[in-house]
C-alpha cells in the first residue's frame, strides 16, 4: 500500500492511494483510490472520496458547516458497490461546561 497527501493550495488537500493486492484475490489486482478536504472559507469545508472496492462506500461526498461557535451542521451522501446511496444529515451542539 502506498499513500500520498498533498496540500494544493491554502484550503484544498487532495490525495490517493495505491493497493496492490496478492494474485489469486477476487478483485482487480490493483487498486487507487481518491480522496479531498477542500476549506471554501473557515466555516465551510466539502469533502470526498473515492474507493472502487470498499464494500459498504465506494463514494462519499459531504459537507461541513459551522455557523456558530458551538453549533455544526453536516450532510453526506454514500454511494454502494450496487449504486444505492444513502444521505445523511444532522447536527452537533456544544454546550459549555459549569
Amino acid at each position: 500500500m502506498l499513500s500520498y497527501m498533498q496540500s494544493i493550495s491554502e484550503s484544498l488537500v487532495a490525495g490517493w492511494q495505491f493497493n496492490s493486492l496478492p494474485p489469486g484475490a477476487k478483485m482487480p489486482s490493483t487498486v487507487l483510490s481518491y480522496a479531498f478536504k477542500w476549506s471554501i472559507n473557515p466555516q465551510t469545508q466539502l469533502i470526498g472520496q473515492w474507493n472502487p472496492l470498499h464494500p459498504a462506500e465506494k463514494m462519499i461526498c459531504g459537507m461541513i458547516r459551522k455557523p456558530s461557535k458551538r453549533l455544526s451542521l453536516f450532510s453526506e451522501i454514500k454511494m454502494d458497490q450496487h449504486n444505492k446511496t444513502d444521505f445523511l444529515m444532522g447536527y452537533k451542539v456544544n454546550f459549555s461546561e459549569a
